[in-house]
């Protein structure tokens, strides 16, 4: 029993793509659920990442699919989603390429762009998204999106 207990400990675990696991995402594999999955992974690899002084990971260029991809609800698809997206875009272009003395204000813009189309179209990760802005400009915003 032993040798069976440590035979069990030493396999590997089962990698589990965080962008399709099914029992975690309710949305299935929608293109636009896939992109918003990997924004949330790249976007608290970014607050790492200035939250520790490091260089900031480049994001995806799937990111431009943002308009285009095919959605859990296809209602969304309207002008001012199309509208919130590009903005979104906007703010992860200049996080990218921002002074470094800029990049923590620019970094919760970007944050701010997210809340506010899924205020309007997806309410269900807000929570989630809010735990992306850091502490300490936290108090600088002055919108609490998980009350609207």
């Amino acid at each position: 029993m032993i040798a069976s207990l440590c035979y069990a400990c030493q396999q590997k675990a089962e990698r589990v793509d965080i962008t399709t696991n099914k029992n975690l995402y309710p949305n299935n594999d929608a293109r636009l659920a896939v992109l918003m999955r990997k924004m949330d992974k790249d976007m608290r690899d970014i607050k790492k990442a200035i939250e520790n002084g490091e260089a900031l990971p480049t994001y995806s260029e799937d990111y431009l699919e943002i308009k285009t991809a095919k959605s859990t609800d296809p209602s969304v698809k309207t002008e001012a989603f199309a509208l919130m997206a590009d903005n979104l875009l906007e703010q992860l272009d200049k996080l990218q390429n921002t002074a470094p003395e800029s990049l923590e204000a620019q970094y919760l813009l970007t944050i701010n762009a997210c809340l506010a189309c899924h205020v309007t179209y997806c309410p269900g990760p807000v929570k989630r998204i809010e735990k992306l802005k850091l502490l300490n400009l936290a108090s600088l915003d002055a919108v609490d999106w998980s009350e609207k």
